[in-house]
């Protein structure tokens, strides 16, 4: 038997209209907040008010930080960890998707720390610094995709290098994470098949991972069937309440998953192709994950079969066949949700498989490294080779 352990210290607070309690749980933490979102799209959607109101209504003093993009880069950071002590802020909220929530948890951890994020990247000096204190923050998702809200997880892009490692460490975990499937309604049908393949994505490689464990197995596996049952449903109906609250709680599933099993290779190649490209993390592991699936199905066929069937394989066929369908079946998944795409198709030129290759490997070793088929540079190359 597999030994393992299991700890998840976030409150999550699940339920249609459970972001009126924003205000009551930010209050229990601080004194004054820090609102991080990415542009104007939280405004625009009334959730930005839906938020200031419920802190107000608690008497929460708080700012607006709206600096940062889509796939947050190093200068977003450090131009929020300024204007977090500027404004004597002492508890920082993610408000929106992973971009959100993650720029959030950089913030609070070198507003605390001390320094610039560029300081606890791969290679620099307080990587492997082992971090116990960080602001206190809260997440509040309005996409299921990331699962942002259940990891400490942060992922930057190192704009020098184009690297987008995740960074992190335990205190990074939010103390509260508000899951409001009523937050997603407005969400575009690309936006939502983009996060909601990337749920997919999570929860299939923490249980394609070395270090998976009976639990994160049962996790992961219910997350997945969830996906394939409902983001079909929410792509044909997006105002089915129902079917977007399924698809929140397979999310933090996913989150719960990868915070205690990790990602494995191709998420490693997606972070790194998002870091060449900038191109939308759902749409970068899209267009790697057959290929992927392809070349590393051998490595253990039971757990490939597991996955090929909840993607539609014949239940009688025997596990080497059902394995060998894996790629396949996602195939057949993506288009179905409208993301079946190949590398070029989302700008990836020949002559970038290299470079890609190169970050995935200085990177994103540790997602390499947990993946069950043991894959070094040439792999990566062979991989993305494919996807093209």
């Amino acid at each position: 038997m597999k030994a393992f352990e299991t700890y998840i210290p976030t409150k999550l607070v699940f339920g249609a209209g459970e972001i009126a309690r924003l205000g009551e749980f930010a209050a229990q933490y601080g004194k004054k907040a820090m609102i991080v979102t990415t542009g104007n799209d939280m405004e625009r959607f009334g959730i930005l008010k839906k938020a200031t109101d419920s802190l107000e209504r608690a008497g929460m003093p708080y700012v607006v930080f709206s600096d940062i993009e889509a796939n947050p880069k190093d200068y977003n950071i450090d131009k929020g960890v300024r204007s977090f002590a500027d404004a004597g802020c002492d508890i920082a909220i993610g408000l929106g998707g992973g971009s959100a929530m993650d720029g959030a948890k950089a913030i609070a951890m070198v507003a605390k720390n001390g320094g610039s994020i560029m300081d606890f990247m791969p290679g620099h000096a307080r990587y492997t610094e082992a971090l116990t204190e960080t602001y206190p923050i809260i997440c509040v998702t309005t996409t299921a995709g990331t699962g942002s809200e259940a990891t400490y997880f942060s992922v930057i892009t190192n704009t020098q290098t184009h690297e987008k490692p995740g960074l992190g460490c335990p205190c990074m975990m939010p103390v509260v994470s508000i899951i409001d499937p009523e937050l997603m309604l407005s969400l575009p049908a690309g936006v939502t098949s983009q996060t909601g393949v990337d749920v997919f994505f999570h929860a299939m490689e923490a249980y394609l991972s070395t270090v998976a464990t009976p639990y994160t197995d049962m996790v992961a596996l219910e997350a997945m069937k969830t996906v394939v049952e409902f983001l079909p449903k929410t792509l044909a109906a997006p105002s089915d309440i129902e079917a977007r609250g399924r698809m929140a709680r397979a999310n933090t599933l996913g989150g719960i998953a990868i915070v205690l099993a990790a990602t494995c290779g191709l998420h490693a190649m997606g972070h790194s192709i998002s870091g060449v490209t900038d191109v939308p993390h759902g749409r970068a592991l899209a267009a790697a994950a057959v290929s992927f699936l392809n070349y590393t199905c051998d490595a253990d066929v039971s757990r490939y079969a597991n996955v090929a069937r909840i993607l539609g394989a014949d239940p009688q066929l025997d596990d080497a066949q059902a394995a060998s369908q894996c790629g396949a079946r996602m195939e057949k998944f993506l288009r179905a949700v409208g993301m079946q795409c190949r590398l070029q198709e989302i700008g990836v030129q020949p002559g970038q498989i290299d470079t890609i290759a190169d970050v995935t490997c200085s990177s994103m070793a540790f997602c390499m490294n947990v993946t069950l088929k043991k894959l070094d540079r040439s792999d990566i190359v062979e991989i993305l080779r494919r996807a093209l």
